[in-house]
């Protein structure tokens, strides 16, 4: 379950950086 949590965690990290990237651009 620790593992599925960071790999969650790298891919909410991943999906806002890619949101905050469109909304500056």
């Amino acid at each position: 379950m620790v593992r599925n949590t960071k790999i969650h965690k790298g891919l909410v990290t991943e999906i806002l950086e890619i949101i905050q990237k469109n909304i500056s651009a």
